[in-house]
């Protein structure tokens, strides 16, 4: 319908926006706290961002496969086993890892841009 915003306008602002908020919620977290895992377990906020930079890649690796084979069928979750489960960041910085997801957007923007729907 006219004036409806289709499914993949409403995934790439979708994208935009969590990514403005990822940015925004790296910015305030203190240098010092990045790679100290939460006392109860689980992954420091460095490791859970490096999952987040690592997840584009399969993501991509989905949109290209879209892409190749257009009204084609690809497979649900081709790619997304790629991620790894646990990451190692060694000692990256939050300016790094802002330059790494601020870098790696306009790479899975163009290729939304590609998509039809």
């Amino acid at each position: 319908m006219p004036g409806e915003k289709s499914a993949l306008a409403e995934i790439t602002e979708a994208f935009r926006r969590n990514r403005a908020a990822l940015a925004q919620e790296i910015e305030r977290v203190p240098e010092i706290l990045l790679h100290t895992p939460p006392a109860s377990g689980g992954w420091s906020v460095a490791q859970a961002l490096a999952h987040v930079a690592a997840a584009d890649m399969p993501f991509l690796k989905r949109i290209d496969q879209m892409l190749a084979r257009p009204g084609g069928e690809v497979p649900m979750l081709a790619g997304i086993q790629d991620a790894p489960a646990h990451p190692s960041v060694g000692r990256t910085t939050r300016a790094q890892f802002l330059e790494q997801l601020r870098a790696q957007e306009p790479a899975v923007l163009q290729r939304l841009g590609r998509l039809t729907p």
